[in-house]
């Protein structure tokens, strides 16, 4: 069984690019355009993968996210926004940290004492 993913995008031209692209890979797409109807989707079958659109024409792609996690259904699904949020914040810390270690005027002998 194919994965399903869902494509909420208002241009029919980005979604037929998504759908055939995702096709290629070996999933199954399918498509809507407004926040309403991908809801209804949902409801009724859990994709493995929803590709959203921020500016949909009924509703704010976010407000559209936030009722989308709000489902029992949607709790499991993994954060990858979140994830790759606390990812970049780890990632500029730890660069920032190295910084401070190195600076500006070390020497690569210093650097590694």
């Amino acid at each position: 069984m194919k994965p399903r993913v869902l494509i909420v995008e208002d241009e029919p031209g980005i979604a037929d690019t998504l759908q055939y692209a995702l096709r290629t890979e070996g999933f199954e797409p399918a498509w809507c355009a407004t926040g309403e109807e991908a809801l209804v989707r949902i409801g009724s079958e859990a994709p493995a993968l929803v590709i959203l659109d921020v500016g949909l024409p009924d509703a704010s792609g976010f407000e559209v996210f936030k009722r989308i996690r709000a489902t029992r259904r949607a709790a499991s699904w993994p954060r990858h926004a979140e994830e790759r949020a606390r990812r970049r914040r780890r990632g500029r810390s730890f660069a920032a940290a190295r910084r401070r270690e190195v600076g500006r005027g070390s020497t690569p002998a210093r650097t590694l004492q």
